[in-house]
């Protein structure tokens, strides 16, 4: 059997007959996911396009504009005084009709809960636009009588309004559980690896275990290369579970499987880098356990493991990233939520590599076989 390789599975072995193993990483990141998914479950979501429609006016031009408004793809609901909840709401004045017989300006008031779908609120206005231009269509071409329902489609089709996004607009915010299992198994591939993986090293070079490797027909370079795959290996294992586990039981969406890999593979190897650098430098399990907690939720925090990077500030965002999991993060939204191909992640295959060769320049540079 190639020797990284041999290294590599007898690594991965001691680590699975640790009985803490499973509780980190499979038990714990579902006890997450069940809590964060949940929670944010219905944030981001609004499948209807709903619309409360408050029409005080005390003429007819106002229900002439309420029956304009209707279409199989909303739910118009008219009220006559204006509710307390409601996702997004039209406020119709008492003078409509009487400003429009006058040729006086109006003002309608447009209202939308900020956490509601942005796409449904861009159909709902869209539609409002069309029912006002009509309206308009139908004061200009017969302003007495008022048009009635049946005559309302003949004008229709004098308007055709059309609306569409800007180049680059984010039109829904990453939520659920296509959000939250990423999320979690970012985070948690970061705190697995660093720790078992940094701990690992460290115990290995004082307990004599790598001079004893190292005596019998294996290379350095071999030596170094069977801890990175063993600590690769644990990373796309828990990986596996937690991918299994969100496509069984939370329908995961992972939008294009093979890219979706490809960012844990990468990730991965930057975590198992990054593991053999500190196991290599620092002689302490608790500085080990200490610093690997530090970076896994600072690198979690900046990168968008907790929140939706898509909600914080621009300034917050370009410092995010500074850091690996941003690119994972980031990668992962673009793949599941915004369909986006290799052709816009290969720049966040890039850097995730460009961090791995970073990382491991600096863990082959330190490296140690003993004390």
């Amino acid at each position: 059997m190639n020797t990284p390789w041999l290294i590599a599975r007898l690594d991965l072995k001691r680590m699975l007959k640790d009985k803490a193993f499973f509780f980190w990483s499979l038990a714990f990141p579902v006890f997450l996911i069940l809590i964060f998914g949940n929670l944010y479950q219905g944030n981001g979501s609004d499948p209807k396009a709903e619309l409360v429609v408050v029409n005080r006016d005390q003429g007819h031009w106002g229900e002439y504009l309420v029956a304009a408004l209707d279409n199989p793809d909303m739910v118009i609901q008219a009220r006559k005084e204006k509710p307390q909840k409601f996702t997004r709401i039209l406020e119709i004045p008492a003078d409509f009709s009487q400003r429009i017989q006058s040729l006086q300006s109006q003002k309608l008031r447009f209202t939308k809960n900020p956490d509601a779908s942005l796409e449904a609120a861009t159909r709902v206005e869209t539609r409002i636009i069309q029912a006002l231009v009509r309206l308009i269509a139908g004061v200009v071409l017969q302003p007495e009588p008022v048009p009635t329902q049946p005559e309302i489609a003949p004008l229709e089709e004098l308007v055709s309004v059309k609306a569409g996004f800007p180049a680059g607009t984010i039109t829904s915010i990453p939520s659920g559980f296509d959000h939250v299992i990423p999320g979690i198994l970012v985070h948690m591939l970061m705190i697995l690896i660093l720790i078992y993986g940094g701990i690992t090293v460290m115990i290995d070079r004082q307990s004599g275990i790598l001079t004893r490797i190292i005596s019998g027909p294996v290379s350095r370079a071999e030596l170094w290369k069977g801890k990175f795959l063993g600590r690769l290996l644990v990373g796309l294992l828990q990986a596996v579970m937690l991918m299994g586990l969100g496509l069984i039981l939370f329908k995961l969406n992972l939008g294009n499987p093979t890219l979706s890999f490809l960012i844990i593979l990468l990730f991965s190897a930057t975590m198992a880098s990054l593991s053999i650098f500190l196991g290599s430098v620092f002689r302490k399990e608790e500085v080990i356990i200490g610093l690997a907690i530090l970076f896994a939720n600072l690198f979690a925090a900046l990168g968008g493991c907790w929140w939706p990077i898509e909600v914080v500030p621009p300034v917050v965002r370009a410092v995010g990233m500074v850091v690996p999991a941003w690119w994972a993060m980031d990668a992962f939204h673009k793949v599941i939520f915004f369909h986006k191909g290799l052709e816009t992640l290969w720049l966040h295959y890039t850097i995730l590599l460009g961090y791995t060769a970073l990382f491991s320049f600096l863990a082959v540079r330190y490296f140690k076989i003993r004390e």
